[in-house]
């Protein structure tokens, strides 16, 4: 399951993820850690909550319906830059931008 990956995409912790779904902190744990399976009715609470399918959610299809879903690879460069220092982190988000805006006027 797909769990950890979309709850990390959208910048939800554990707990976070459990109000917005309606679940217990301590569930969304045991679900990511595979000590317990989610029932089809909390899937659908999950997959809501992270707006997500619950196909993707499971692992049976890469695609995501959302046009807000992150990459994988776009969030495994998103992990690295958590890991920076807030300067480092402002300079790249700098960056980036700069590269939106001047993508925005056609520019390359």
């Amino acid at each position: 399951m797909r769990l950890s990956l979309a709850r990390k995409a959208r910048g939800l912790s554990q707990f976070d993820l459990g109000i917005k779904a309606g679940l217990s902190q301590r569930t969304i744990v045991r679900y990511e850690r595979d000590f317990l399976g989610p029932s089809i009715k909390a899937i659908n609470k999950i997959a809501k909550a992270l707006n997500v399918s619950t196909n993707f959610l499971l692992g049976g299809s890469t695609s995501r319906t959302n046009k807000g879903d992150v990459k994988p690879y776009l969030l495994k460069h998103f992990n690295m830059l958590q890991e920076l220092p807030p300067k480092e982190q402002k300079k790249i988000l700098d960056m980036i931008e700069i590269a939106a805006a001047k993508t925005k006027c056609g520019g390359r």
